[in-house]
């Protein structure tokens, strides 16, 4: 069968060549005898000046010389890669390639020429295509060009992280799941797809409630080496503030009444995997300074020290925090620690709205609807023209999550099969306004009712207040009920139902 030798060009092999010296590669198909070599040469400046006095031409130059000393077909690829260690930039520049040949040749790939980087992903290719990986020997030597094996317990780590580089966000499930098509919707995917590779820089993804944060904080545990790992998710502003110290650090026995064994806390639970801080910005102050020890920084190691306890427990979870508040605006106010949001701010992502999405809406709507409608049996269920434009022209405040619980309201509450505008007005939630600092249009459009409806509007600005919180609060009835100033579940379950608002399922 004919041969095919793939392999990257070092800045030593060009200048042996172009002066006159002996060849690796030309050493390599003496030993083997390849009907094809295929050479990559990565396009950076310190090649060239080692090269001097030759110009960048050099490299058509060595490809000349190479066939007159190997007397077979010679193909060069001129790549430029951001950095010799890019491996995504170094898979995507030879593996078209190389799956051009499988079938045709058998594959040998030079494990001696190019970076480290270059390395691993041969020995990616080779397990994935199948061949040999070859070392070639030193010009000059008398060691003839032999099969090189990597030992299997590295070679399994090697493809674990390779594995986990050249991932794409299409290939990742919760990254594909995270839907639409704008392009700052792809932005937000793509960056977070990067920083999930960097486990040290930690995460503050800024957004409105409803976005997709924690969409995002899963999808970026999922794509990361930590996914083997817990992904533990804690919403600040649901936890009473006596018991989110315990549920984030643990404690000790006899902490406190009721403690009657250690129980570890959330960063103890995420070991190798990742803590996601929803709300961080509604953490309470003396929490905020305890947090500071469990965020790794350059040189000082992560560590947390129980309640109740004295000893410090180092922890090795990546920490993800989020909120829709201005965490700026709160440190302005002293209400949340400038170190702390350095600290959590390394890379900040910006998790758009739904109504600066461009067309999603659309795509959202129909995507969603054809979904549950499926789900429930109702293929012959359609929106019309008319109610479309109603559901285009809504400002959406509650952003996706709005979104999805409309569509199912439309599939699962509207009994026609034709859903149209009448059908849509008493399902969508609409804000009164807070543009004006005086109360604005909220105040003007309830005082612009009539008098007898005293009841209606107050019941109706119930309603919202009510709904706007249990969305808050992700459907937890006494952190929505806390987040209103109604201290017990009980007193909220009552308001529910004299609104008639739905129990979460």
């Amino acid at each position: 069968m004919k041969k095919v030798f793939f392999s990257w060009l070092g800045a030593n092999e060009i200048f042996n060549v172009l002066n006159g010296y002996d060849s690796q590669i030309a050493k390599a198909h003496k030993d083997v005898d390849f009907t094809k070599i295929v050479l990559f040469g990565n396009l950076a400046p310190f090649v060239y000046k080692k090269m001097s006095p030759h110009t960048k031409d050099a490299y058509e130059m060595y490809k000349k010389r190479i066939e007159q000393l190997c007397g077979c077909k010679v193909e060069l690829h001129q790549i430029q890669l951001s950095k010799p260690t890019d491996l995504a930039g170094i898979h995507a520049a030879v593996d078209g390639i190389v799956g051009e040949c499988e079938g045709k040749y058998e594959l040998f790939y030079n494990a001696s020429g190019g970076t480290n980087a270059m390395t691993i992903i041969w020995v990616f290719q080779r397990n994935y295509w199948g061949g040999k990986l070859i070392e070639t020997s030193f010009p000059g030597l008398d060691n003839k060009t032999a099969e090189f094996e990597i030992p299997f317990e590295i070679q399994t780590n090697f493809i674990k992280k390779i594995d986990t580089a050249l991932q794409k966000e299409e290939t990742v499930k919760e990254f594909a799941e995270i839907k639409g098509t704008s392009r700052q919707i792809k932005a937000a995917k793509k960056l977070c797809l990067r920083m999930s590779q960097h486990d040290s820089l930690h995460l503050l993804l800024l957004g409105e409630t409803g976005t997709g944060k924690e969409a995002f904080a899963r999808a970026i545990h999922a794509a990361s080496l930590r996914k083997g790992g817990k992904f533990i998710a804690v919403n600040c502003g649901a936890i009473p503030e006596n018991l989110i110290e315990s549920t984030l650090f643990g404690y000790e026995k006899g902490a406190f009444t009721g403690a009657t064994e250690q129980k570890k806390g959330v960063f103890e639970e995420a070991e190798g995997g990742t803590v996601f801080l929803d709300e961080i910005g509604d953490l309470p102050p003396q929490t905020q300074v305890k947090l500071l020890r469990a965020i790794p920084s350059e040189n000082i190691k992560a560590t947390i020290t129980r309640l109740g306890g004295i000893k410090e427990v180092e922890v090795k979870a990546r920490i993800i925090a989020a909120t829709h508040k201005d965490l700026r605006e709160k440190i302005s106010k002293g209400q949340f620690r400038e170190d702390l949001y350095f600290r959590l701010a390394v890379i900040e992502v910006n998790v758009p709205p739904l109504r600066e999405r461009e067309n999603d809406i659309e795509y959202l709507l129909d995507f969603f609807f054809n979904k549950y409608k499926k789900e429930a049996g109702m293929m012959s269920k359609h929106i019309n023209k008319e109610a479309k434009a109603l559901l285009l022209k809504h400002t959406w405040p509650g952003n996706v999550r709005e979104l999805i619980n409309t569509v199912r309201r439309l599939v699962y509450i509207v009994e026609s099969n034709d859903i149209k505008p009448e059908n849509i007005k008493g399902l969508l939630y609409e804000p009164y306004s807070k543009t004006d600092k005086d109360g604005g249009n909220c105040t003007k459009s309830i005082l612009e009712r009539p008098l007898s409806e005293m009841k209606a509007a107050r019941r109706e600005l119930e309603t919202s207040y009510v709904r706007r919180a249990l969305d808050r609060a992700n459907g937890n009835i006494t952190a929505a009920g806390r987040l209103l100033g109604i201290k017990s579940h009980a007193a909220m379950r009552k308001a529910m139902t004299r609104l008639e608002i739905k129990f979460p399922a």
